[in-house]
């Protein structure tokens, strides 16, 4: 374990992070007040991307509400008699509405 002040830190951060890849623990002092601790991922972290941790963070302070239910989503169902256009008919469509807007 190795304490180290703020500035002396951010002057030499490539060698204590190198440190911290090798194991070791760094612990970061403000004037006389310890205020954070540098240390190798744990192995649940280890293995999240990016977006999980996000989301985990977001879960927690309330930002992001998950999904009460998952998997797939059920749609309703056409009613009968409307007729069915393909999605290149319907693609057709759009693009002729929108050369209307030009």
């Amino acid at each position: 374990m190795t304490i180290v002040q703020i500035k002396v830190l951010r002057d030499n951060l490539s060698k204590y992070l190198r440190m911290v890849k090798e194991g070791e623990v760094i612990i970061i002092k403000e004037r006389d007040t310890i205020i954070a601790e540098l240390k190798q991922p744990s192995p649940e972290t280890e293995n999240k991307t990016e977006w999980e941790i996000l989301r985990e963070q977001w879960i927690r302070e309330g930002f992001l509400i998950p999904a009460k239910k998952t998997g797939k989503i059920k749609l309703p169902k056409r009613p009968k008699g409307l007729p069915f256009m393909s999605e290149e008919e319907f693609q057709k469509m759009l693009d002729e509405m929108r050369e209307d807007r030009v």
